[in-house]
């Protein structure tokens, strides 16, 4: 992985999330552009990579954690390297557009290994990294005329390589399939829709764009890939005004096909996010009532069962690591985390430091943890991400 990349025609398999669901958080500083600020929850491109086998998992713990010093950072987001290692790829508004966008290397203990490098001057948005067969490549809205942007990234060298362009809206979330990448943009027009694609390495569609209607800007939302590699399954809330939205599910196939909405129970949804342990598909959703986990077929979507979880606020996530299906919430200042799997689902509670959230929260499971990460306003106006591992105990 770590051979220089040079061409998007190395792209392979992989990318198991979301953020809580689709990844566009509200809670912003108020000195920083809301144009770069994804919403807490599409970003599941972290739930959505497999574990490594790398031992039994009796509970969770607290692991390494760190605040990065440096260029102030919003939106970060992360994407799975060698060896436990991790990308990180945030923007540094300085006061408007142009946008930095900026990328570290960071050890299996969260040791900063390389960077912070400047890897684009011109995006208006946040970056999406998505991880490749040789290296990885960054995704964001550029303020020149052209499209959104795609670059493979040296991640020995801390380089960017050729640009591409690709004619969609920029990616909520972006990850590597069989046969390319899955994009999912968030569209706001005359409606507000969801924008689902496959590309192929070289950046063209391999089906038209599919969308979904939505009625706001993806709050609450996830997509993550099926294990067997045959497309993708997106959770959402439906539009409407509050107490009104039903938690929905869909999926799209690789070909581009939609399989069509299924309505979970209840009204009053505010967060739906897909997750898959194994084979087995659930959804985590919150309306007005309560936290509830939803079984579901994973070919129909239909639902199986459901059960009720301790109620949590703030931005919801989900995620499967070593056998454990995890589920949680980070309302700053503490980050909680259910077992679900595990007998009298065990609770861990982390501590962040001090400061307000600026931008949403993102994860992946690399092997043998799962690593989270956001951004606090730490020092007045400028903001910094903070990073922790969570890890398995035998």
């Amino acid at each position: 992985m770590r051979d220089v990349h040079r061409s998007l025609l190395l792209l392979g398999l992989a990318h198991l999330l979301a953020s809580s669901g689709c990844y566009l958080a509200h809670e912003r500083d108020a000195g920083v552009d809301a144009a770069i600020q994804p919403d807490a929850a599409m970003r599941t491109d972290a739930a959505m990579r497999p574990d490594a086998a790398v031992g039994p998992c009796v509970h969770l713990i607290e692991g390494p954690s760190a605040s990065l010093d440096g260029p102030g950072g919003v939106t970060p987001r992360l994407v799975a390297l060698d060896e436990g290692e991790v990308g990180l790829v945030y923007v540094s508004p300085g006061g408007g557009d142009p946008t930095a966008v900026r990328y570290e290397r960071l050890g299996a203990s969260l040791e900063r290994l390389t960077g912070p490098v400047l890897a684009a001057t011109d995006s208006w948005t946040w970056a999406e990294p998505a991880q490749t067969s040789s290296g990885i490549v960054l995704a964001f809205g550029s303020t020149a005329d052209a499209p959104t942007v795609v670059a493979p990234f040296d991640v020995d060298a801390g380089s960017p390589g050729p640009r591409m362009h690709v004619a969609l809206p920029h990616p909520e979330s972006l990850f590597r399939t069989p046969t390319g990448f899955f994009w999912l943009a968030f569209d706001s027009r005359d409606t507000n829709q969801f924008v689902l694609a496959h590309l192929a390495p070289d950046g063209s569609l391999l089906h038209p764009a599919q969308r979904i209607a939505l009625g706001r800007y993806g709050s609450g939302s996830g997509v993550i890939a099926r294990p067997d590699g045959h497309g993708e399954v997106l959770a959402y809330p439906s539009e409407g005004p509050a107490g009104t939205r039903h938690a929905r599910v869909n999926a799209i196939s690789e070909r581009g096909e939609l399989l069509g909405e299924r309505t979970l129970s209840g009204l009053g949804a505010d967060s739906a996010l897909p997750v898959f342990d194994g084979a087995s598909l659930y959804v985590l959703y919150r309306r007005d009532d309560g936290l509830f986990l939803a079984s579901l077929d994973p070919t129909s979507l239909t639902t199986t069962s459901e059960r009720p979880l301790p109620m949590l606020e703030g931005t919801l996530f989900a995620a499967s690591l070593l056998g454990h299906l995890v589920v949680g919430s980070f309302q700053a200042p503490t980050l909680t985390l259910l077992d679900v799997s595990a007998p009298g689902m065990p609770r861990l509670e982390i501590r962040s430091p001090p400061g307000g959230v600026t931008g949403g929260l993102d994860w992946v499971v690399v092997p043998g943890a799962l690593v989270m990460t956001t951004s606090l306003s730490m020092r007045g106006p400028d903001s910094t991400p903070w990073v922790v591992r969570i890890e398995c105990a035998d």
